[in-house]
């Protein structure tokens, strides 16, 4: 089986996240971060202490981000941070959401995902552009 007919199943479930990001943000961001686990940690807080990404969780996130930035898919960046933390949390991993501002070209705000000393943000923007102004830890769900 090609590499690329492998990755559909993850596409197609990086969509319907997409799907249920913008659904959850349209009742309210409250729920969407409840729905998602986000516990709301300080501007200040440093990022994760996370290991390095093996290459498999790497190409995930790479399949991730193509999908939802598909045009037909394509959102905000709050619903795609949301999603992407969705698809990091599926392979065990722990990441941040990251609310930033900028006042470069009159205002505006920006989200993207944190996993460790990696930012993952299929927009493109620069990070150095957004001041931080909240941070919210995505935690994945253990089992006992």
């Amino acid at each position: 089986m090609s590499s690329r007919r492998a990755d559909i199943p993850l596409a197609l479930i990086s969509v319907a996240e997409m799907a249920r990001a913008r659904l959850l943000l349209k009742r309210g961001a409250p729920r969407a971060f409840q729905h998602y686990r986000l516990e709301a940690l300080g501007h200040s807080a440093p990022p994760l202490p996370t290991p390095p990404m093996d290459e498999s969780a790497r190409h995930d996130v790479r399949v991730a981000s193509r999908a939802i930035t598909l045009p037909v898919v394509r959102s905000t960046c709050l619903p795609t941070a949301l999603s992407l933390a969705a698809v990091l949390a599926r392979r065990g991993l722990e990441c941040d959401v990251v609310l930033g501002v900028s006042q470069m070209d009159g205002f505006s705000a920006h989200a993207w995902i944190e996993a460790g000393a990696r930012r993952f943000d299929p927009s493109g923007n620069i990070a150095a552009d957004y001041k931080v102004i909240a941070r919210m830890r995505r935690s994945v769900r253990t089992t006992a």
